[in-house]
């Protein structure tokens, strides 16, 4: 019987490229063609293991004009994790000086707009040198934003159900298998499938029910699991333990508990971090709050059915798998503010968001880092009775000066009893007597803020 005769056809055209926006603190996407040299890279692996042909979907006109490289990875890239492991490993000098002599050094605005939100977020000083929490977030494998969000999450109890909403924004590879009907079948059906599982409009708690579900599964059973709901059980798994790995992390540093490092997610604990990093992580409303003013500044008011504006008046565009998208006139009321962090793109039209949280002003105002907030009593002559709570130059209308004075007290106790237990080097112990004596009552308030939200 004669042997059938293989080949590889391999297809070069265009790739996505994921960028950076630093003035907007989002990750963007752009569409790249394949620079020459490495188009010269995959014919060689056309033929490599058996008979294969090359094909590249372009003319040799657009070839002349393409880029002989792709843009150097200091250039397109996140730069504040980068900044933060040049001061952990004993660099001194200015950012823009120690760049400066990589072979294709970053934009200087570029450098000194990561600085600024690091000293925003804490982890720098007013001379950008490293403080205690930043030491802590470079240890941690995350994007700036999100290691001190876990930070944060540790220290108030709701560390768990942070961490896992963490893992999936950094993912990558989306925990959904594609329809055969095409992407806005797919889109359609995501969204629908993500509002079965949530009703608190946010498609990062979806995530977390997603994984909370697998992991409750015996391995027999998550495999039938993903099936059902048109997932990839394999993304589950690697985000899993990708999240028992920054555990890890957490721990060496006294943030957390951690048993070992586990690489079976049967033994992995369902609660990941220990109990008193979890004493909150029933309350959902703190998870939201934190969530939401973690990613500030990246929050947008709406507009019109799926079409928000961010406070500086960039449009952001919700795509149909979000749960807050409300393009029919079935769907339910829109939330009024929303905060969200991945999947943004640049565009003629400003953002594309795909995973959205509802946002709450409340939660703003406690948890925001690196902000003025301040709180106006009603003007003199005017016919209202209502002050405003002003985050930055944005504000927020208080019923009553009383709650404005609570929340302004309750902001103040938090964010003194986090750099307490940042700067105590808290431990899984909690010997310390004062951290003791302070979170209790601390915990107290914040089983509070639903009620108070509701009211």
């Amino acid at each position: 019987m004669k042997q059938r005769q293989m080949h590889n056809f391999l297809i070069c055209f265009i790739k996505f490229k994921k960028l950076i926006n630093f003035e907007l603190n989002i990750f963007t996407y752009t569409i790249l063609f394949f620079p020459p040299f490495f188009l010269l890279q995959r014919l060689g692996r056309a033929g490599r293991c058996q008979p294969g042909e090359y094909i590249a979907l372009f003319s040799e006109k657009r070839c002349e004009y393409m880029p002989i490289t792709t843009t150097p990875q200091l250039q397109s890239s996140d730069l504040e994790s980068t900044l933060l492991r040049l001061r952990a490993l004993g660099f001194t000098e200015p950012f823009v000086k120690i760049l400066n002599e990589a072979p294709d050094p970053p934009l200087e605005s570029a450098v000194y707009a990561s600085a600024k939100s690091l000293t925003k977020l804490g982890g720098l000083n007013q001379n950008e040198q490293l403080t205690t929490l930043g030491l802590i977030m470079a240890d941690i494998p995350m994007p700036a934003l999100l290691s001190r969000m876990l930070v944060w999450a540790s220290i108030l109890g709701c560390l768990d159900p942070i961490l896992k909403i963490a893992v999936a924004m950094t993912g990558g590879n989306s925990i959904f298998i594609e329809h055969k009907d095409g992407i806005e079948t797919t889109e359609l059906m995501r969204r629908q499938q993500k509002r079965n599982w949530n009703a608190i409009s946010s498609d990062h708690f979806s995530d977390l029910h997603v994984i909370n579900a697998f992991m409750a599964k015996g391995r027999g059973e998550q495999e039938e699991f993903a099936r059902q709901h048109g997932l990839k059980a394999q993304i589950l798994r690697r985000r899993i333990l990708d999240a028992n790995a920054i555990l890890g992390q957490l721990s060496e540093r006294g943030f957390a508990e951690y048993s070992s490092a586990e690489t079976d997610i049967e033994f992995i604990s369902s609660a990941l971090g220990g109990v008193n990093a979890n004493r909150n992580a029933h309350n959902l409303t703190l998870v939201r709050s934190l969530l939401a003013a973690s990613l500030y500044p990246n929050i947008c008011t709406f507009v019109q059915p799926g079409v928000y504006r961010t406070f500086d008046g960039i449009r952001v565009e919700l795509l149909q798998r979000s749960v807050n998208y409300y393009g029919r006139k079935e769907d339910t009321i829109p939330p009024t503010l929303l905060s969200f962090y991945d999947h943004g793109r640049d565009g003629l039209n400003g953002i594309k968001a795909g995973n959205s949280t509802i946002a709450d002003p409340i939660g703003l105002i406690l948890f925001t880092p690196g902000v003025s907030v301040s709180y106006r009593g009603p003007q003199s002559g005017s016919s209202s009775d209502k002050g405003e709570i002003y985050v930055d130059n944005f504000s927020f209308i208080v019923e009553r000066e009383a709650d404005a004075m609570f929340l302004l007290e309750l902001r103040k106790k938090i964010h003194q009893y986090v750099d307490l237990c940042i700067q105590s080097g808290r431990t899984r112990n909690h010997k310390d007597k004062l951290i003791l004596e302070l979170q209790q009552p601390l915990d107290n308030m914040i089983c509070t803020l639903k009620s108070f939200m509701e009211k």
